[in-house]
């Protein structure tokens, strides 16, 4: 898995530096209710499992089972994601690599 982490909740999408930083801001009852999609930084689907720590429950992240690369998904995310917080225009943002989508998104990153 290679960071930056990326957690899209329904369009709201969480930009994490490391995947313990994402796995810190993960809920284990979210992941329960399969409220996130994550990719890491080339398109991996990634998805959080629940592991017990003392009394608590954690949010681990792995690679998806049968996960296939899909940069495509990661760029329609970060796309919708940048137009609305950045308000660049779809078309603008369209023309660009997705480590260079993923550079734009880091300025609104999760620390």
């Amino acid at each position: 898995m290679r960071p930056p982490i990326i957690v899209d909740n329904r369009g709201d999408v969480g930009i994490f530096e490391t995947s313990g930083a994402a796995e810190r801001y993960l809920e284990p009852i979210d992941i329960r209710h399969g409220e996130y999609v994550i990719y890491d930084s080339e398109g991996q689907r990634l998805e959080g499992v629940i592991a017990k720590r003392r009394l608590n429950e954690i949010v681990k992240l792995q690679p998806a089972p049968k996960s296939d690369v899909n940069p495509d998904a990661l760029r329609h995310i970060l796309i919708g994601f940048l137009s609305r917080v950045d308000h660049t225009p779809e078309d603008v943002l369209s023309s660009r690599s997705l480590p260079q989508l993923i550079t734009d998104a880091l300025r609104h990153r999760i620390k």
